[in-house]
């Protein structure tokens, strides 16, 4: 405008490094002669692109990969540990969702394993009070009031059946039944 020319905005487009508002190109190009009056295109920085990063935690791996995608981040690391949570389940996300990231950027995610898993002991011939204790430090539950079974030659009282059977992997928590004599 000082030189006697007419200013006027062209494109704006994200720059990873120049601030918002700053010239990346003019057209005529510095040095060109134009008679005064003449308009200049100036394009401008409309400063670093960003996307904030969504909250995903509680979803599947696939929904959380689309989401992250849809907002501009690439999926980066994928951890596996084990969780409560079923398997695929997103348990955390770096950096955090809300989080606004200067494109391009990755998210790292953490994604459950699945919940950890207890074997089922072996209670064949145990009292029944030791089959309750075995069955407590597990981390499983005895189902009361167990079967009964006549007709076993086994000693009275003692484990002949159990449901699941010995070494079965169970989640934590779930229910022994046990067959008497």
């Amino acid at each position: 405008a000082a030189a006697g020319f007419t200013v006027q905005e062209g494109s704006r487009n994200f720059h990873a490094t120049a601030p918002a508002g700053t010239v990346l190109r003019q057209n005529p190009e510095p040095g060109a002669m134009r008679r005064k009056g003449t308009p200049v295109t100036l394009d401008l920085s409309a400063g670093q692109r960003t996307a904030e990063v969504p909250g995903v935690i509680g979803s599947i791996l696939q929904r959380a990969e689309v989401a992250i995608q849809n907002t501009g981040l690439e999926v980066g690391e994928v951890r596996t540990e084990k969780a409560d949570a079923a398997r695929g389940v997103v348990l955390a996300v770096e950096p955090a969702a809300g989080t606004a990231v200067q494109l391009p950027a990755k998210v790292v995610l953490t994604v459950s394993n699945g919940p950890a898993t207890v074997r089922v002991p072996d209670l064949q011939g145990r009292t029944l009070a030791g089959a309750r204790a075995a069955v407590r430090d597990a981390g499983l539950r005895f189902l009361d009031p167990p079967d009964q079974d006549t007709l076993s030659l086994g000693a009275p009282g003692s484990i002949v059946r159990q449901s699941p059977v010995a070494g079965t992997a169970v989640l934590p928590g779930s229910g022994v039944r046990v067959t008497v004599t």
